[in-house]
């Protein structure tokens, strides 16, 4: 049998890759990923908007949750300051992960229990929340240079792809595990526990995130000759020409895609009556979306641009929103599937851009400052997107809209708003794609590209 030049490169390459360090480790991070998706799926999410509904939190502490999250994370800004003074990260990070398991999982189902007023608990869980939140702002950027150091730029579409496949199909498989769980004690005095017996479950997986973690190799950062200061975590970001189309990106999205909040959740749980099993079988039919969509779209983007690929999905996304506010109580067992899932068929390739978005055209010194700048930026945003959220809901409490016939709910209609914005989005994306084919046709002119290496690492 005759075997070309190409397919035997291609073999050579994966034979001599099969050992690869950065290919163990992208396998550790990935299982990372995913365990720490299962813990966090289990303790959070629905669930955790069902353990405060339990507790009788009201339309607006529920809101408070994201509130919370985003405008702790604004000190994301101010992580540079911390994590380069720690040549090496590893071993604080793996101690900051162990304290947030603890709280998020342990403490918060603790606190559910204390034989203490309802909205004191609540209070207390929403003082948690914070807490948690700043850890993250102060690491999460630590967490993202440190793994993705063993990303290599021609890795990064085939990489978030398959870790996105890997970790979608395993915490969705627990959410539906869960959604059993929880339906069986939902209603009944023993609702609590049923939430206890998924909190209990994520600490098993919170076990084997740590222990993957702390695999995970970590190696030597690049480190410019100044050194980080206040007036850097500002003004760096913004002198980074290429870097700056994704922090207008992801201001963009978390503006204008976040103006929904987890009302239209609270919405199909109080008003629509929908159960748990039926929320997280529609979401589960994400995965297999994902799973044969994902290593297309992962090609498309290879074949063509980020961006190419980004506009298109988020202005079809944008469009197939309108179809939330037509989920009544009479018609939300077909109507609510057949929505969901077209947006699931175009959310692989929105989300596997935005996997990368952070790390798009990172300049490779003091990666921290542009991560933390970038993640602060795009929590502000987001609380903008919550505060208008919250102020809808407030302003229109107790009120109906008839829009084409249907008489419809805040929480109903504000799907519909958010989906404006985020085709929106979708056409300044188109501009924005064209600009950066013009700034890749003008390097590309600049620096010609050097000879490729025929062994270089291909495995994910």
């Amino acid at each position: 049998m005759r075997i070309s030049f190409t397919e035997l490169r291609q073999r050579l390459r994966e034979f001599g890759s099969a050992g690869d360090e950065m290919a163990v480790t992208r396998g550790k991070i990935i299982m990372e990923n995913a365990a720490n998706g299962i813990a966090a799926n289990l303790a959070g999410g629905s669930f955790f908007t069902g353990l405060l509904l339990f507790l009788n939190a009201s339309t607006i502490q529920i809101g408070l949750v994201n509130i919370i999250a985003y405008v702790c994370n604004i000190l994301q800004l101010f992580a540079p300051l911390f994590l380069e003074r720690f040549s090496s990260r590893k071993r604080m990070l793996v101690i900051v992960r162990i304290l947030n398991h603890i709280l998020n999982i342990v403490l918060i189902g603790l606190l559910s229990i204390l034989p203490a007023a309802e909205s004191f608990r609540v209070y207390m869980i929403l003082g948690i929340q914070a807490i948690l939140n700043i850890m993250g702002a102060f690491t999460s950027s630590g967490y993202s240079v440190w793994h993705i150091q063993s990303i290599p730029d021609r890795e990064r579409a085939h990489y978030f792809s398959a870790n996105q496949r890997i970790c979608s199909t395993s915490a969705h498989l627990f959410i539906l595990i869960g959604s059993a769980i929880a339906d069986q004690f939902r209603g009944t005095e023993g609702e609590l526990t049923g939430y206890l017996i998924l909190r209990a479950i994520a600490i098993i997986f919170a076990v084997i995130d740590v222990w993957y973690l702390a695999q995970i190799k970590e190696y030597p950062y690049p480190k410019s000759e100044q050194k980080v200061s206040l007036l850097m975590l500002f003004t760096e970001p913004l002198k980074a020409k290429r870097y700056r189309v994704s922090i207008l990106v992801i201001f963009l999205w978390n503006l204008l895609a976040t103006t929904c909040g987890s009302y239209y959740t609270v919405y199909l749980l109080d008003t629509v009556k929908a159960s748990y099993s039926f929320l997280n079988i529609c979401s589960a039919m994400y995965v297999p979306c994902m799973l044969i969509l994902m290593p297309i779209w992962a090609r498309v983007i290879n074949r063509t641009s980020w961006f190419a690929a980004y506009w298109k999905s988020v202005l079809i996304y944008g469009l197939f929103y309108f179809g939330y506010p037509l989920v009544t109580v009479t018609n939300y067992h077909w109507v609510y599937p057949i929505v969901l899932l077209a947006l699931h068929i175009l959310s692989p390739a929105i989300n596997l851009v935005h996997s990368n978005l952070a790390f798009y055209k990172i300049p490779r010194e003091n990666q921290t400052v542009y991560l933390s700048f970038y993640s602060t930026v795009a929590n502000i945003a987001a609380i903008l997107g919550n505060l208008f959220a919250t102020q809808f809901m407030l302003r229109t409490e107790g009120k109906m809209f008839n829009l084409i016939g249907i008489q419809m709910h805040p929480g109903q209609l504000l799907p519909g708003i958010t989906g404006l914005f985020i085709m929106s989005l979708g056409v300044i994306a188109f501009f924005l794609n064209k600009r950066e084919e013009r700034l890749d046709a003008i390097e590309a002119a600049e620096n010609p590209p050097e000879e490729e290496d025929v062994f270089a690492d291909t495995s994910v």
